[in-house]
């Protein structure tokens, strides 16, 4: 035997031995597997682009169409002011009608009655309980 012999088996070999690793790893199931995931997960990246693309363009339509509704809202408003005094006698005008009440912003003494105090988030005791209901607490026990 020779040395071209032992070269060409040990090439044959190697040839082999590639072509074995290559049908191997290309069969393989968790290989496909893999595969098939992964072209699922870029459809569902671009879904979830598309979805966010529809989304903004859903609120930015949404705001357009709130501000349209809020100029003719106003402009409504002022035609009926405008008619009021146009075609009332201003002696019997009542200053605090229902459509200026709705074209001004009430004053903010008339936000909150005098006796609708707002909570707060203190005692008016130092401490987390007053003496006196510590005093109850401990003589009901």
């Amino acid at each position: 035997m020779t040395t071209a012999y032992w070269f060409y088996l040990a090439a044959i070999g190697l040839v082999g031995c590639g072509i074995g690793f290559t049908w191997g790893r290309n069969t393989r199931p968790d290989l496909k597997a893999r595969a098939d995931l992964e072209s699922r997960m870029q459809e569902a990246d671009q879904r979830h682009t598309a979805l966010q693309h529809q989304i903004s363009d859903h609120f930015n339509e949404t705001a357009r169409l709130v501000n349209q509704l809020s100029s003719q809202y106003r402009a409504v408003h002022e035609h009926l002011a405008e008619g009021q005094r146009a075609l009332m006698d201003p002696a019997d005008i009542d200053p605090d009608s229902e459509i200026k009440a709705l074209i001004e912003p009430p004053a903010p003494e008339t936000l909150l009655a005098d006796d609708a105090a707002q909570p707060r988030d203190y005692s008016e005791t130092p401490g987390t309980l007053s003496e006196a209901s510590q005093r109850g607490q401990t003589s009901a026990s």
